[in-house]
C-alpha cells in the first residue's frame, strides 16, 4: 500500500452522547483501500442523518461496511444506540442497573432488524452486529437490578458459572435478537 500525503487538510465535526460538539482535524491522503468501514449506531441524535451518512460513503466508490451496530435490551435503548450500555454502575459492590429500566428484548431485536433493512436498501456490502457475547454482562432472571444483560449488546444470554444454563458450561441461550437475525438472513 502506498500512502501519499496531500498538502491540504480538512476537518469535520461530530457529536455523540459522551462528548460535546468537537472539531477534528485530519490530513487527506491518497490511499488505495478495499472497503470503507464505519461504526454506525442509530440514536436519537443522528436519526435524521443516519441514511445520508451511508449514502455519502458511496462517494468513495468502494464497498461500504458497517463495522459495529447494536443496542441494549431495554425500553429506550434504541434512542441511545451505541451508548445504551452505560446504565450499569460497575463501582457498586455488585454491579447493578442504574435507575428503573424495563428489560425488553424486542427493542434490541427490532433495532437490529431496522438497521439490517436500511443496510440492504442503502447498498451496504457487509455489516457486523455488536456483539455475539461479552461474558461480563451476566443474566439474572431473579433480580432485574442485577440483570446486566439488560444493558448488553449480546445476542445470547450469559448465565453465571454454576447456573444450569451457564454459557461457561457450554450452553448457548439465544435472545430474541438472535432469532430475528437468523430469520432475516433466511429470507435475504
Amino acid at each position: 500500500m502506498k500512502v501519499t500525503p496531500k498538502n491540504d487538510s480538512c476537518s469535520f465535526q461530530f457529536w455523540n452522547d459522551l462528548f460535546p460538539l468537537r472539531k477534528i482535524r485530519f490530513f487527506l491522503i491518497d490511499v488505495d483501500f478495499d472497503i470503507v468501514g464505519i461504526n454506525h449506531y442509530l440514536n436519537a441524535i443522528n436519526k435524521i442523518t443516519y441514511k445520508k451518512t451511508l449514502r455519502e460513503l458511496h462517494n468513495f466508490k468502494k464497498p461500504i461496511t458497517v463495522l459495529e451496530f447494536g443496542c441494549g435490551s431495554y425500553k429506550g435503548a434504541e434512542l441511545k444506540g451505541g451508548s445504551s450500555y452505560d446504565i450499569i454502575n460497575w463501582n457498586a459492590s455488585r454491579p447493578e442497573i442504574i435507575g428503573n429500566k424495563t428489560k425488553d428484548e424486542n427493542v434490541q431485536a427490532n433495532y437490529i432488524l431496522k438497521l439490517l433493512d436500511i443496510f440492504v436498501k442503502e447498498g451496504v456490502y457487509a455489516s457486523f452486529i455488536h456483539t455475539f457475547i461479552e461474558t461480563h454482562y451476566i443474566t439474572d432472571d431473579e433480580n432485574p437490578k442485577h440483570d446486566l444483560d439488560t444493558a448488553s449488546f449480546n445476542v445470547i444470554r450469559v448465565y453465571p458459572k454454576g447456573h444450569p444454563k451457564s454459557y461457561f458450561d457450554g450452553h448457548i441461550i439465544p435472545k430474541k435478537s438472535f432469532d430475528a437475525i437468523a430469520n432475516f438472513y433466511r429470507s435475504h
